[in-house]
């Protein structure tokens, strides 16, 4: 039996995609053109909506965080 691993994205990692850090893009476009799926928690997209709420600029982060869930395969 073989076991593959999946890359589950972590809450630094999805808000240095928000902020468009330079080697996040770089890794997330790898992944994508590999065809890896990406998958991530419920508790860290909880985080980001969390975070979303608390910042001055609630309404341009929420659509940032709906963008990121929309590439992402969530898992328990």
């Amino acid at each position: 039996m073989r076991f593959h691993s999946k890359p589950t994205l972590d809450t630094s990692f999805l808000i240095d995609l928000i902020r468009q850090k330079p080697e996040a893009m770089a890794k997330i476009n790898e992944l994508i053109e590999v065809g890896i799926p990406l998958f991530t928690t419920t508790t860290h997209i909880l985080e980001l909506y969390r975070r979303a709420f608390l910042s001055a600029s609630i309404h341009d982060n929420m659509q940032e965080v709906l963008a990121i869930k929309m590439l992402l395969l969530i898992s328990r």
